[in-house]
Formats: C-alpha cells, structure tokens, sequence
C-alpha cells in the first residue's frame, strides 16, 4: 500500500510540473516579442522617436488619422504606439497577432492616458480571466501619467516610453 502511495504522489507531482510548465510565460507571452516599435501619431514625430529610442528600436509612421490607420502585422515589430489627442484612441483595437500595442492619449493637458494591450497565449489546460481570441488572451494595463507643468513635448513623450517600457517589462 506504501508503494502505490509513492508512485501516485510522484505521479501527481510531475503531472502538476507540466502543467505549471504549459502556464508559464514563456509561451507566447511576450518573451520572444522584439524590440521594435512603430510609432503612428500625426504630430511630434521627432520628439516621439527620439524618447522611444532611448528604449525601444523605435521608427515613426506618419499618419493623418491614428484612430483608423491600419497597423503593422509585421511580426519582427513587437510594439505599436498609437498615439492622438482625441480620447478614443483608448477604446482603439490592438494590432493581430503576438504584439504589444500602446494607445496613448495626449492632448496637452496634465494627464496622459495610455492603454498597454497585449497577447498572451492561451492552452486548453490554462485558465485567466480576460478576453480570449484565437488562443490568446488579450490583457490591458490602463495608467495615467501626470505630466502637470510639462509642456515641452520631447519630455512629454520622454514620460511616454519610460512609462510604457516600464509596464510592457513587467509583461516580459
């Protein structure tokens, strides 16, 4: 009676390491995502890049209309950030696929929104609370930045991209 004790406890062990194991977040969670980042916003592209690149490998797209510019599905490019001063940008899609996607509203005033939307990937053996898709699990990380006093927009986008390195390395 001992002996099949032991073998059912060993037993029950490992089954528990492999599905810790299948849960961890080196399953599409973001620890392959790159270091790259487009940045689509219609104004400050040299103040937007040139804050981003202190932390990311950071280019900029122009866009007339960031709320409905169609996003990179590039999968070399782990982050997007869109970037208006029109609040709806907040309630915007993510970009398909593994990518983080960093929504940002800034229009001048003290407080900055930003929404850090990002995939993880799901198995049937994983249970998390959130929106599931296609095998992913879609997260968002709302915060605000309080920018009071600062209107120069270089460091305004500075507090951008610190903060949002800061929150996607959390992910990581």
């Amino acid at each position: 009676m001992g002996k099949v004790r032991r073998t059912s406890s060993i037993v029950l062990v490992l089954v528990m390491v492999f599905m810790t194991a299948s849960c961890g977040k080196s399953k599409g969670s973001g620890s392959g995502v790159g270091n790259k980042m487009m940045i689509y916003a219609a104004d400050h592209s040299d103040e937007y890049v040139g804050a981003a690149k202190q932390y990311f490998d950071a280019s900029f797209v122009t866009s007339s209309d960031p709320q409905t510019e169609e996003l990179t599905k590039d999968n070399k490019i782990g982050f997007v950030a869109v970037i208006s001063s029109d609040e709806n940008i907040l309630k915007r899609k993510p970009t398909d696929g593994r990518q983080f996607t960093a929504l940002v509203f800034d229009d001048g005033s003290s407080n900055i929104k930003v929404a850090l939307m990002y995939r993880m990937g799901t198995t049937d053996k994983c249970v998390a609370k959130g929106n599931v898709s296609g095998g992913a699990l879609l997260l968002t990380n709302s915060f605000e930045i309080n920018a009071a006093g600062i209107n120069d927009y270089s460091k305004r986008a500075e507090f951008i991209f610190k903060n949002v390195f800061e929150q996607a390395e959390k992910v990581k």
